[in-house]
């Protein structure tokens, strides 16, 4: 027993002399070997051979970042002035590990995801709704809220409850403690989700799958059609795709197995879950019901899920689906011309129709809960073979699934011409960033993916990277202006994400920025004056940089004052620079509802169209995304050109 209370004792000694260690580091003569010590984002050395990467401000330690010590430990996390100070980990030289939020230094306590929500009477701030027994808005004096059911005075149900700092929890709650399947973010965006009991996170789910896009690259399709079709693809040992495939996606029915021996068996829709699915724990328990984007929204009980088997109860006849329009030769096949594609048809079932999605999207029915229903629903289609899938569901959760083909023959638009102009050096940055904590954007990396594709077969070198936090975007367009400045020539820009502007000036926002208030945004986004300045600087014959970057800005609500939509328009362009906005000024873009966003849909038809100057292309571009917008999405233009560019002559 001795012996037990000495080793207890050392431990907290130990991390009590860390945590004076990282309170004093600044205080040692180090350098910063990287970045901006004083305010900004850095990596800082000290004599000892301690290091710390992470945010500064004042030359202190502020923001988030990592500081390892020469023996081995390290601390990742928060910090205010020097010290440990908010959410982290302490990991010890010896593997151990205290996670939890941290005050001055010091340890205080269990993570945010552990603590118990705020307790009041629910009288006392009912904002809107029924507080007692029923659908709800509460407010509590510190800024927290609730917003879901209620059942005798309890939190109970389903509903989302959201801290001060920005932080939430939204899911399954039981008698006032989160109790079920939910889902906590924190403020710095990072997710956690899974099973919780009395208010503790007991099992994680693994997170969203991870897939880059396999355009033109099979090496990890192991077996069958990874493109569009039936196959295996491998991510790794022992984690690998079975099932369905859209144009390299994951998309139809599928199962997803983890290394750990946890899988997901459902629906999928551009690498996502997306539909009916369950997953299961590596214990065996599961998680059964409907997912959006990725995210579990929904349960179902008595859910079955099977890839081999339509999901149908014994002895009950499964809704059966006519497809009218587009007429079926043979009944399997169709081919067509045009990028998007009117399915119309019916739907019949003894106990009533409830859903019907085709190739993944929810198609209209005209009588919901009837015994025939007819629908109609655009899907877009891709040049070339086309695996198209409808679901069928009725009023008790049968189900039935079939499949047929449409083929897209190429039109004048959609050629992909041999010549490229080649009589300079071309060299191009891709960034498409899509993963974001708070409103996550469908095709960002998907453009990013296909404009890379497009300018390699016109001969540009291409740099080419997705979902990059602050510092990577620093880096690759540090490296961009080397190489151009080195080579010279054309060079081109494509960003892809978000896109704010601040008081008149536009930011490139970064994966990795954590906006808690308007000033964040200056500090934690990419200032677009900072990729001109190297582009100018590298003094290249000709610049083009394409911004589809206005999508609908999740913060401008938040912040009124001077935060706007989309991207205000740069005065005047340096000498020799193209600049092209996916949309007018202080307008938002689409993300589009195909795998790529209305804009660069558009821009790739153009660049393939032989013997137009760099202006008419952006002409062609312009003139059809508003006509698909229906006068929603108008692009523009600012140009200092003073010659002539062509993609292929």
């Amino acid at each position: 027993m001795k012996n037990v209370i000495i080793k207890i004792t050392l431990t907290a000694v130990c991390y009590c002399l860390i945590s004076l260690a990282a309170s004093e580091i600044i205080a040692q003569n180090g350098k910063c070997i990287k970045g901006d010590c004083t305010n900004g984002s850095g990596t800082y050395m000290w004599p000892s051979g301690d290091q710390y990467t992470g945010t500064f401000k004042n030359s202190k330690i502020n923001g988030v970042g990592t500081y390892l010590w020469k023996n081995g430990t390290k601390y990742e996390g928060e910090w205010v002035d020097n010290r440990q100070e908010g959410e982290g980990t302490l990991t010890l030289y010896s593997g151990k590990k205290r996670a939890g939020m941290w005050k001055a230094g010091q340890f205080v306590g269990a993570p945010k995801e552990e603590q118990p929500v705020v307790k009041q009477n629910p009288k006392h701030g009912c904002m809107a709704g029924n507080c007692q027994n029923g659908e709800s808005h509460y407010k509590w004096p510190d800024g927290s809220q609730y917003k879901g059911a209620y059942a005798e005075g309890e939190i109970h149900g389903i509903g989302k409850y959201s801290w001060a700092d920005g932080s939430y929890y939204e899911g399954a709650w039981r008698n006032g403690v989160r109790e079920g399947y939910g889902t906590y973010v924190n403020a710095k965006g990072v997710r956690k989700a899974g099973t919780w009991s009395k208010d503790k996170l007991i099992e994680l789910e693994r997170p969203e799958v991870v897939k880059e896009t396999v355009e033109g690259k099979k090496d990890g399709c192991v077996a069958g059609n990874c493109d569009t079709g039936s196959g295996k693809y491998v991510l790794g040992p022992k984690e690998y795709y079975e099932g369905d495939f859209i144009s390299g996606s994951f998309s139809g029915l599928g199962s997803y197995y983890w290394p750990d021996g946890s899988k997901y068996t459902g629906e999928w829709k551009n690498n996502k879950r997306d539909g009916q699915g369950t997953y299961y724990f590596p214990n065996l328990k599961r998680k059964a019901g409907i997912w959006e984007d990725g995210r579990f929204v929904k349960e179902v009980k008595n859910m079955q899920t099977t890839i081999s088997e339509t999901t149908i109860k014994p002895d009950i006849k499964a809704p059966e689906v006519v497809i009218e329009e587009p007429a079926l030769a043979r009944g399997i096949t169709v081919t067509v011309k045009d990028e998007n594609v009117m399915v119309k048809g019916y739907v019949t079932d003894e106990t009533g129709v409830k859903s019907v999605r085709i190739a993944g999207i929810t198609a209209e029915l005209d009588s919901p809960g009837a015994k025939k229903s007819t629908f109609s629903v655009e899907i877009p289609i891709q040049v070339g073979q086309n695996q198209i899938w409808t679901k069928a569901e009725d009023v008790q959760g049968n189900s039935d699934r079939k499949q047929f083909e449409i083929i897209r023959q190429e039109r004048f638009a959609d050629i992909k011409y041999e010549e490229a102009d080649n009589s300079n050096k071309k060299t191009a940055l891709i960034i498409g960033n899509s993963d974001y904590a708070i409103a996550p954007l469908k095709n960002a990396v998907n453009d990013a993916d296909s404009i890379a594709v497009e300018l390699k077969q016109l001969g540009f070198e291409v740099m080419h990277h997705t979902n990059l936090s602050f510092q990577e975007m620093e880096q690759a367009i540090e490296e961009f202006g080397k190489v151009l400045k080195t080579d010279g020539g054309v060079g081109m820009v494509f960003y892809a994400g978000h896109g704010i502007q601040v008081q008149g000036e536009n930011y490139l926002v970064p994966v990795s920025a954590n906006i808690k208030k308007e000033n964040d945004i200056k500090y934690k986004s990419v200032h677009m004056g900072y990729l001109l300045d190297e582009m100018e600087k590298a003094g290249n014959d000709l610049n083009i940089v394409v911004l589809d970057a206005c999508r609908d800005n999740p913060y401008a609500s938040k912040y009124r004052s001077s935060l706007k939509n989309g991207l205000a328009g740069v005065a005047v362009a340096p000498v020799g620079t193209f600049i092209a906005y996916a949309t007018a000024p202080g307008t938002t873009a689409s993300d589009g509802s195909g795998t790529n966003g209305l804009y660069t849909q558009e821009l790739l038809k153009a660049m393939r169209i032989k013997g137009y100057k760099l202006e008419d292309i952006f002409k062609v571009v312009r003139s059809n995304v508003r006509k698909m917008s229906k006068g929603n999405q108008i692009p523009w233009e600012n140009s200092s050109l003073e010659g002539d560019f062509y993609f292929r002559r």
